[in-house]
């Protein structure tokens, strides 16, 4: 919204279109996709098969319908991630211990390395890269590792409702791993999701969702303000092209 562009359109939906389909941009996240292939050993993903080299690659039949993608590329904005925290998820989830987990980082790290590395062999030069979820706070993970001192979760200031899902089935965290928000027959959430930091248990509310996306912008801009006394013209025009007028 703050760069005045519209919701991004899903690629898998419209991946037999045009690329007018995309005009304003296009995502390519696929709900409970992991860094890791669906091959890795150790972790077992129920949602889906799609992980984050099938998207890269459907990023790459994406530019295929594009005849000026190396300019694209140079004039775009490419947000990887945040993913990786469903690799993690789901081995938690199948009895994995915090030591086996531990050993999932290295290999997921390396696969969004690889992927971002990849990109940029295309020609591909401005990224942002999320962090993965501060998942010890997460409505999901507090439901399995439950503790009794109360000390572990002082509300942090700005939301009411800071450990609990604002969508869900009820109990400590509103969280049931067998029965998700959306899952029938659950049709309700809470009455004021910005007062929340969980939506699901597992991804932020928007209300959460727009407080880091007014802390990136407000960075960029100053950076973009400082890069003025630094950068030659030319580089300052290139990051015009990425962001509005307006925003500078």
């Amino acid at each position: 919204e703050a760069l005045g562009l519209p919701f991004l359109p899903p690629y898998y939906r419209y991946k037999n279109g045009t690329s007018e389909n995309f005009e304003n941009g296009v995502n390519f996240a696929v709900g409970g996709a992991g860094a890791l292939n669906s091959s890795f050993p150790g972790i077992y993903n129920p949602k889906t098969h799609v992980s984050l080299v099938d998207e890269v690659n459907s990023f790459k039949q994406f530019l295929n319908l594009r005849t000026d993608f190396k300019q694209l590329l140079r004039n775009s904005l490419i947000v990887m991630g945040e993913i990786g925290g469903n690799d993690y998820g789901h081995a938690f989830k199948q009895g994995k211990s915090i030591e086996d987990v531990r050993n999932f980082v290295p290999p997921v790290v390396d696969s969004i390395t690889s992927s971002i590395n990849e990109l940029i062999e295309l020609g591909e030069v401005t990224f942002l890269v999320p962090g993965n979820f501060p998942i010890g706070c997460s409505p999901t993970y507090l439901t399995l590792f439950q503790g009794s001192d109360k000390d572990q979760y002082d509300p942090l200031t700005g939301f009411k409702e800071t450990l609990k899902a604002c969508c869900g089935t009820g109990g400590l965290y509103n969280y049931n791993l067998s029965r998700a928000c959306g899952y029938p027959p659950l049709r309700q959430c809470c009455n004021d999701p910005s007062s929340y930091m969980s939506w699901d248990g597992i991804h932020y509310t928007e209300a959460v969702n727009r407080l880091i996306a007014n802390v990136v912008f407000e960075e960029l801009m100053n950076s973009i303000h400082s890069l003025n006394n630094l950068c030659p013209a030319s580089t300052i025009n290139k990051l015009r092209m990425i962001y509005p007028k307006s925003e500078m």
